[in-house]
């Protein structure tokens, strides 16, 4: 089976990956419980990572908030306590976590918000699966403004480039429009 470096993945190369996707995913229409299938997913280490808000506002999208994660080992029986992995240290919140993971090495992109001008994407990296994070996070966002990102769309490539989709604006309002980007 060839690697497809068109950024894409078609197809006929989940066919010939080894177990087949596209048969993994055919039993899993005919699986009574779909959380038996251990081929492609498992919940033995799963982390769900969310924002968790602790000061509530009006506005809702200005509350403060951290990065938390928890983690189950047990297929999801049990689960640790909240675990604190990010927070905006000088503004009001950190949101959008998006986590990749290959190995030990785990990248987590997030937005920092400050307010309706200064909401910036911020890269954190790992490299024990998460357990310690590297001191000084790097903003990965150059151009002043607001930025949105959505959850769980950070992609590295081939090349170990790491990239994601995103939305900016320089001055978020209610009714203002969004310039798509790739980070």
């Amino acid at each position: 089976c060839a690697v497809m470096r068109e950024g894409r993945i078609t197809l006929p190369a989940l066919r010939c990956a080894e177990p087949c996707v596209v048969t993994a995913w055919q039993s899993l229409d005919e699986t009574e419980d779909i959380n038996r299938e251990r081929c492609y997913f498992s919940y033995e280490h799963f982390y769900v990572i969310y924002c968790k808000f602790w000061e509530l506002d009006d506005d809702h999208d200005f509350a403060r908030a951290r990065i938390v994660a928890r983690s189950t080992t047990d297929g999801g029986a049990t689960w640790s306590e909240p675990v604190l992995w990010r927070e905006n240290p000088k503004g009001i919140n950190a949101m959008c976590p998006s986590l990749l993971a290959r190995g030990e090495s785990w990248w987590l992109l997030y937005l920092r918000k400050n307010g309706f001008d200064d909401c910036s994407g911020w890269l954190a990296t790992s490299g024990d699966r998460g357990r310690t994070w590297e001191a000084d996070d790097r903003r990965v966002t150059a151009r002043p403004g607001y930025w949105v990102i959505e959850n769980a769309r950070l992609v590295r490539l081939a090349g170990g480039r790491l990239v994601t989709a995103g939305s900016h604006t320089p001055v978020y309002r209610r009714d203002c429009s969004f310039t798509a980007r790739v980070l």
